[in-house]
């Protein structure tokens, strides 16, 4: 049975399907000296085109493979890493040769009736050896794969769960094998309205918790309610909790453009700039994801997006720019420090509930909120899933495996490029406590 599919958006201050721009090689500057890395099968005959989506793709596993169709695979998903991924200037060069010489591996270890399920796990360890980069990763047929011998296990709750939660494991019934996260392309909205307002009393007080489970498209109609009644909902409101317990992320935009409504005008974040690849390898994976797109609205029956042809268009063109100049295009981009103006923001208690599931959107949600003078966030750290971004797709053909491939680097004030740590709270709340618990008990001092 094919997947159902839907994308969830992995960006920052950028469209969620950021189409590569044909830039002049006269502005483009030149990636850093490449690292020597050794021949792993035979990337050196692989071409930028041949990492664009075919016709006729399935995503369906079950496909037995012959070693020469596991050395062809493994040939073309290490040409997307030397050439659309950009954590290899970032991540630590040990761990990025480690990998390569994992994936080196796979090759030589390939036998007669391996399958896509098994060749997924491998490529999933060897993936491993980068480290923490959740968005670099390998899925079949809409689940995220394990390496050899992991055991997943569904993350419980450890502050509560978000108001709008159910418990649920998303796995097919008996798969141990995948992730309890299916990957971050192939998820589907468990609501058609992913937000809810509930009210809870407050020494007298009638004070809302706004709880968004999960970020749909910022298109997604679902959102108009919401930005409908956020304006009397500040008005009214001695106080706002905002509960994102257990979001996964989705669309960044949804996130960012809430944080809006506090902050009443452009806001700072603690990201100092972005770095993201716009190589003819990065555009063909970023033209990739908008092609699984279109599968994902057909299999979900819903409407093509009006945007997404437009952004395909852009990237078709960025990706034959980018094959014709001399150079690589790397997009390097400084957020600016507005000037805030104290009479426009919500004056208000702002407590933004958080914990370990919290994670990509959700996290970049907090970023958009953390300066706000109002807010404190309450909970547990987050994943650590937010610093990578801009996620395109590579479709391996033998196997018909996905690979993530992040191309878009975000840098955080006060931390170093490679800390993979998620976002501390501000107040640490004790494991098996209610965060909402703990934030009513706050709140009732402050009022």
């Amino acid at each position: 049975m094919r997947p159902s599919l839907h994308l969830s958006g992995l960006a920052f201050f950028a469209s969620v399907w950021a189409a590569c721009a044909a830039t002049s090689p006269a502005e483009t500057p030149r990636i850093p000296a490449a690292l020597k890395t050794p021949e792993v099968a035979d990337e050196a005959f692989v071409s930028d085109d041949d990492l664009l989506i075919k016709d006729g793709f399935t995503l369906k596993g079950g496909v037995r493979l012959s070693p020469a169709e596991v050395r062809a695979d493994v040939s073309i998903l290490v040409y997307a890493l030397q050439n659309a991924f950009v954590g290899k200037g970032i991540v630590p060069d040990a761990s990025y040769l480690e990998t390569l010489s994992r994936l080196k591996g796979v090759v030589e270890a390939a036998g007669a009736g391996d399958s896509s399920e098994s060749l997924c796990g491998r490529l999933a360890g060897a993936l491993s050896a980068i480290g923490e980069v959740p968005h670099l990763a390998v899925s079949l047929e809409g689940y995220r794969c394990l390496p050899p011998g992991v055991v997943a296990e569904e993350t419980a709750p450890s502050v509560g769960r978000n108001i709008m939660e159910e418990p649920s494991d998303p796995r097919p019934p008996g798969r141990t094998d995948v992730s309890t996260r299916p990957a971050g392309l192939f998820w589907t909205p468990s609501v058609d309205i992913p937000w809810k307002i509930e009210w809870r009393d407050v020494g007298g007080a009638r004070v809302p918790v706004l709880g968004i489970r999960e970020f749909h498209p910022f298109a997604h109609p679902a959102w108009r309610g919401l930005w409908d009644r956020m304006g009397a909902l500040l008005r009214e409101s001695p106080a706002v909790i905002l509960d994102l317990r257990g979001n996964e992320g989705g669309d960044y935009e949804p996130g960012c453009h809430l944080a809006r409504f506090f902050w009443g005008q452009e806001y700072p974040t603690p990201a100092t700039h972005r770095t993201a690849l716009d190589t003819a390898a990065a555009c063909a994976l970023a033209y990739n994801a908008k092609k699984i797109r279109l599968l994902a609205s057909e299999l979900n029956g819903l409407p093509e997006p009006a945007y997404l042809q437009e952004d395909m268009r852009k990237d078709m063109e960025g990706f034959l720019a980018a094959k014709s100049s001399a150079t690589q295009a790397v997009e390097s981009f400084e957020f600016s420090r507005p000037t805030i103006e104290r009479r426009k923001l919500f004056r208000r208690p702002i407590y933004v509930l958080a914990d370990e599931r919290c994670a990509s959107a959700c996290e970049l949600a907090l970023l958009c909120l953390r300066e706000h003078p109002r807010v404190r966030i309450l909970g547990r750290s987050t994943q650590g899933s937010y610093r990578f971004g801009n996620v395109g797709v590579l479709v391996l053909p033998n196997s018909q495996i996905v690979v993530q491939v992040p191309r878009r680097f975000l840098f955080i004030k006060g931390r170093e490029p490679r800390d993979a740590a998620g976002l501390e709270p501000d107040l640490l709340v004790p494991v098996e406590t209610d965060a909402i618990e703990a934030a009513l008990d706050a709140l009732g001092r402050e009022l």
